[in-house]
């Protein structure tokens, strides 16, 4: 947990910001520079003064309109990265899971995560139409092979995991059928989680925000019972974007994401929970003046890339505005001098990034940055002489890197995982590396190799118990272990259940490091080792227990026959 001296210094440095953007456009350079400084000023430097924050904090989403965005993001958040997604598959049926990147895209993708050591996890989004994944759920046959047919795709194609961004039921299936589909997905999830980490695999989820937990309109999107499933997911992603859709206004504006954190705060394990951050906003058009062409745009909205939103401002010598939501904004106009048929203005359709799966399109194209030939929106033609026929009129709200500054500090505050950003690609110039410059010089602790404590002993006949925990220093995510008897692999598993003393000794990495497992093993003297496989930076594999055990022999089985001589009947009958 961060102190309350670098919280006052980080207000007050964004009041010093927000007075200096009113005046013109604040250096980037020096807004990093006062907010990074100000993030991780007075560090903390022991257990007992707050958490020490594992090194990794940072994930997002690769969108399948943009493959390669992700190999790029995975090195430039260098050693911040805990773990990175891509959009690959859609959900079609119990049984029917498409692709939506080519092998060779993903295939990168995964590559890149390997080369950094840090897991793969692919997204698979709901695109099987209003109420039909809530009809899968509630067979238990047609659930049963769905669940199969996850683990098949996790294990067949060897990933690390899997993250569910199952959102039909929150947008398509409506609220009255949430009361039905709640039990019903969380009982999908314990058998879906029970044999993914059958596996030694991760179990992902990314769901839209709960408010409280009183399932009552404001309540938020209480279907997904983040408190129940919380105990057999490895990480819940909470969706902080996509605040204002209907009217005008900030994407993820700060006192919604700290109520969004209080409710994880009170109601679920911190460690386990990743806030999405967005590094897109919204153009909007405001009106217009004079007379347009017939089918000139004249309301509405469109997506636009943080990258593209900072463009586009120096392109219309706009000035931004850092507002109290934390966000920037500013507006620009488009003269009509053409007939609309000539003429390309920005948001000319509306696109929403998050909420519409599978029907989602590349946010980019409707970028005012690309709607014309100079990159600049408005007229595709030289203008003319003559005054415009009308001048249509944009606001544009964005996240910006301080904004991104401010939602790590909040999820510091509270211990979370991390953040997680939707999308990788959309961010500013020298996005990650800010962030790095920023993260690097918080006190992280216990250094990067894999560490644990483990018991082994020969517990009944021809049965040996390993049992113990184990973590990486660098992430909160749970790591696999494996056990190996006289130096061939035995088992391996994922080290995910609570050890309640972790929390207190360990809380940036939280509690959810321990395993137990019983080995059938033949009788003899048989050396028994666990290893740990790490992430990142430190060793891959370290030895964290070895012990010769000598196993006995399992009771014989005595097998009676008696046998009477009829002409119908033999009877056989087995003992215990």
């Amino acid at each position: 947990m961060i102190n309350r001296s670098p919280r006052r210094a980080l207000i007050r440095a964004l009041r010093v910001l927000d007075r200096r953007s009113l005046r013109g456009v604040v250096s980037p350079l020096l807004a990093l520079v006062m907010l990074a400084g100000v993030l991780v000023s007075s560090p903390v430097s022991a257990p007992a003064a707050g958490r020490l924050m594992p090194m990794r904090i940072l994930s997002g989403w690769s969108p399948y309109w943009n493959p390669d965005s992700g190999p790029a993001a995975i090195r430039a958040m260098g050693p911040l990265a805990s773990s990175v997604s891509s959009f690959s598959y859609s959900v079609l049926g119990a049984t029917s899971i498409g692709r939506r990147v080519s092998l060779d895209k993903y295939g990168k993708m995964r590559a890149a995560a390997r080369a950094a050591r840090i897991p793969f996890v692919p997204s698979l989004a709901d695109a099987t139409g209003k109420l039909k994944m809530q009809a899968i759920l509630a067979d238990p046959t047609t659930r049963a092979a769905h669940v199969n047919a996850l683990v098949t795709l996790a294990v067949s194609r060897g990933f690390d995991g899997l993250d569910l961004d199952y959102e039909g039921f929150a947008f398509s299936d409506g609220s009255a059928t949430w009361s039905t589909t709640k039990p019903l997905w969380t009982q999908f999830i314990i058998e879906l989680a029970a044999a993914m980490h059958a596996e030694a695999k991760l179990l992902f989820v990314t769901v839209p925000p709960t408010y409280n937990n009183n399932q009552i309109r404001g309540s938020g999107y209480w279907v997904y019972n983040l408190p129940g499933i919380a105990p057999h997911v490895d990480r819940i992603r909470i969706m902080a974007y996509d605040y204002s859709t209907g009217r005008m206004g900030p994407n993820a504006p700060l006192s919604w994401t700290q109520k969004i954190i209080n409710y994880i705060d009170a109601n679920l394990p911190p460690s386990k929970v990743e806030l999405g951050v967005p590094l897109y906003g919204r153009d909007w058009i405001t009106g217009a003046t004079g007379t347009c062409p017939a089918g000139t745009k004249t309301s509405g909205k469109s997506t636009i890339r943080t990258s593209r939103a900072i463009t586009l401002a120096k392109a219309k010598g706009a000035t931004p505005e850092r507002l109290t939501n934390g966000e920037m904004r500013f507006s620009y106009t488009v003269p009509v001098y053409a007939p609309a048929s000539t003429t390309t203005t920005s948001s000319t359709t509306t696109t929403e990034v998050a909420n519409t799966d599978p029907a989602v399109t590349d946010p980019a194209n409707t970028d005012p940055a690309t709607s014309s030939t100079t990159g600049t929106g408005g007229s595709t033609v030289a203008p003319p002489a003559d005054p415009p026929l009308c001048t249509v009129s944009h606001t544009v709200y964005y996240p910006d890197m301080g904004s991104t500054l401010q939602k790590v500090n909040q999820v510091l505050n509270k211990g979370l995982a991390g953040v997680a950003f939707f999308a990788l690609g959309y961010e500013e110039a020298k996005h990650f590396q800010s962030l790095r410059a920023a993260a690097l010089t918080v006190v992280h602790a216990k250094g990067v190799d894999p560490i644990g404590s483990w018991s082994i002993s020969a517990t009944s006949p021809g049965t040996v118990r390993v049992s113990g925990w184990a973590l990486d220093p660098e992430t909160s995510l749970p790591i696999v272990v494996r056990v190996l008897v006289d130096g061939s692999e035995s088992r391996r598993a994922l080290a995910n259940a609570e050890r309640s003393a972790l929390g207190s000794r360990y809380p940036g990495n939280g509690p959810f490091h321990g395993a137990s497992l019983d080995l059938i093993v033949r009788p003899g003297r048989h050396r028994v080792c666990v290893q740990a496989l790490g992430i990142g930076a430190g060793r891959s594999t370290r030895t964290l227990k070895c012990r010769t055990v000598r196993v006995t022999a399992p009771p014989t089985t005595t097998t009676t026959t008696t046998t009477t001589t009829t002409t119908t009947t033999t009877t056989t009958t087995t003992l215990a």
